[in-house]
């Protein structure tokens, strides 16, 4: 008898980095059988002395971990390397930090090694910006990183772009870092943009008559001052507005894959930092007082959940300096005269106004997840030296929550029974629903090799063809019977089980799909399981493509056993 055949069909639109289900089968049965799942979370933890250095030689006695405001056991501890026991807690120095021979190396467990991606947003960062900060990141690739570390760069302008894949090569990632250094970006065409709008507020037409347009926020037509400008301001914040939302979409899609990755995992975001209320700036100049046209703080919240929840701690390098100021150049005419007057106070303090919102994003996300926040200075080189003493000299607490999958956020809070210790740590994580969690391992196969293919799964796309102007193809996921555990059927005249399976995929840019996931329900007739034994399982789905290379992640889960397996193809649609 041959093997049982389930069939599936569902448009996956990969260019859009949507998932869309044209058609579905998903089961809606209880449970086959009762199963327990028990998840461990890691808490990374950075112990420093009065000194500001590294506490070294703690136990795991010397903590004290609390979740929402309860203590619990602490089941796992691990520390680093370079904070291995001695008599005494004492400061250790950055090059002990940075010294970690091959065979140690090797003996780091999977949950506690490094992952770093390097992230440049060029939507808010200028080339001038951008450029020295680079550099530093070249020299502290090539001179501070461990040859054991993971690391991927990525930039975002409008859409995700993948620099260098993750991986150790080091000569790949200078030359990702170099690529995004050189080219000019939207930032740019931004501050040209408000320039011109911030000319546009002033009036300098009577040269002993030069004052401020207070134009009206309701930018009606009877207004004193010409209207234009309001209108000007508004819709360069609403531009603002769905500019960078549009990159807090792409920061949780790449945190969301990177909690697929096991370890530890460090973004280090080169931005000069994400507005929260677009041009609030610009409405502070022309009102004197500061108007919310639009809103980010929500989304912005959003990010620190999705990195907490995958186990990711921000580290941001702001190029933008603490001096520097984003108003007119120094040569603009307007400049000149604004320098000899007093609206030149209404200059500086919106300019102020814009980096103290925007530097504000980036504590939150380095504060909310343990990390810390750099900013452009001469000194930047040594200053990032801080974070090899960050990724080489750290504590690790697991524990086992009495919860799992429950889709809610909880609190941390660590302490340290030594006096003067301060502690860093990640401020809490939204503990994802079973869903969620088997969606993120399949992202994060996209990023690096599958981790396990324990039911042997293969995936294979036929040849992409045409379907009227679409291109589609056909993907078939296929699983050895064998592999699959089955329960007696509740009419017992056979066997069941079931699986799930989630498809998503990467363009060459980087943009990821919405994860798609079905479940299939198997029964086999007593008569029939021999045969089936023998055979295998064969799903097949027709992928709605865009033109050009795509990567595809399968995984398929026994939800019986709970095993599960993953695969990756590449699928060029030309």
């Amino acid at each position: 008898m041959p093997a049982q055949r389930l069939v599936s069909v569902m448009s996956v639109l990969l260019w859009l980095a949507v998932a869309t289900v044209l058609s579905a089968q998903v089961a809606t049965d209880k449970p086959l059988v009762e199963t327990v799942q028990v998840s461990v979370v890691n808490v990374e933890v950075y112990v420093t002395g009065r000194d500001g250095t590294p506490l070294r030689g703690l136990k795991r006695d010397d903590f004290v971990l609390e979740e929402d405001g309860e203590e619990v056991v602490i089941t796992n501890f691990y520390a680093s390397e370079a904070v291995l026991a001695m008599a005494t807690p004492t400061a250790g120095t950055d090059k002990e930090a940075r010294e970690l021979t091959a065979p140690h190396a090797a003996l780091i467990p999977e949950e506690q090694g490094l992952t770093v991606v390097i992230f440049v947003d060029s939507l808010n960062t200028t080339v001038r910006q951008r450029r020295p900060v680079l550099e530093q990141l070249e020299r502290f690739v090539a001179e501070r990183l461990r040859p054991t570390d993971r690391t991927m760069v990525v930039s975002y302008d409008g859409s995700l772009k993948v620099r260098s894949p993750l991986s150790t090569d080091r000569a790949g990632l200078l030359a990702g870092l170099q690529a995004v250094g050189n080219e000019v970006t939207t930032a740019d065409s931004l501050h040209r943009d408000r320039q011109d709008i911030l000319g546009r507020m002033m009036n300098p037409i009577n040269p002993n008559e030069r004052k401020l347009s207070l134009v009206s926020p309701q930018c009606g037509t009877n207004d004193a001052y010409e209207p234009e400008a309001c209108q000007a301001v508004q819709a360069f914040a609403e531009r603002l507005y769905r500019l960078n939302l549009r990159l807090v979409e792409a920061l949780k899609r790449s945190l969301d894959a990177l909690a697929g990755v096991p370890g530890r995992k460090a973004l280090v975001f080169v931005s000069a930092g994400i507005p929260p209320f677009p041009a609030e700036d610009l409405f502070l100049i022309g009102w004197l007082r500061p108007m919310r046209f639009a809103n980010l703080s929500n989304d912005l919240g959003d990010v620190t959940v999705h990195a907490n929840a995958g186990r990711v701690t921000f580290y941001t390098v702001n190029p933008r300096g603490d001096q520097e100021l984003a108003g007119l150049d120094s040569g603009n005419e307007l400049s000149r005269f604004l320098a000899e007057h007093t609206y030149q106070q209404a200059l500086i303090q919106a300019d102020q106004a814009d980096y103290s919102q925007r530097q504000k994003t980036l504590i939150d996300f380095a504060v909310g997840t343990g990390g810390r926040t750099l900013v452009a200075s001469p000194g930047l080189g040594n200053t990032l030296g801080q974070l090899v003493e960050d990724f080489g000299a750290f504590y690790s607490l697991g524990f086992s929550p009495s919860h799992f999958g429950d889709g809610s956020y909880h609190n941390l809070k660590v302490r340290v029974l030594v006096a003067g210790a301060k502690v860093r740590h990640r401020e809490g994580y939204f503990d994802k629903t079973d869903a969620q969690r088997l969606a993120d391992r399949t992202a994060g196969a996209l990023l690096q090799a599958p981790r396990s293919n324990t039911l042997s799964l293969r995936a294979a796309a036929e040849p992409v063809r045409k379907d009227g102007n679409k291109l589609v193809s056909t993907l078939t996921v296929t699983v050895p019977a064998g592999e699959l555990t089955l329960v007696p059927s509740a009419d017992n005249l056979g066997e069941e089980g079931r699986v799930t399976i989630v498809i998503t995929a990467t363009d060459r840019e980087g943009r990821t799909a919405d994860a798609h996931q079905e479940t299939f329900p198997i029964k086999v007739p007593t008569a029939a399981l021999p045969a089936f034994l023998q055979g295998s399982t064969r799903y097949t789905f027709d992928i709605l493509m865009r033109k050009g290379p795509h990567k595809v992640a399968v995984t398929v889960r026994d939800d019986v056993a709970l095993n599960e397996g993953t695969a990756t193809l590449e699928i060029d649609a030309k």
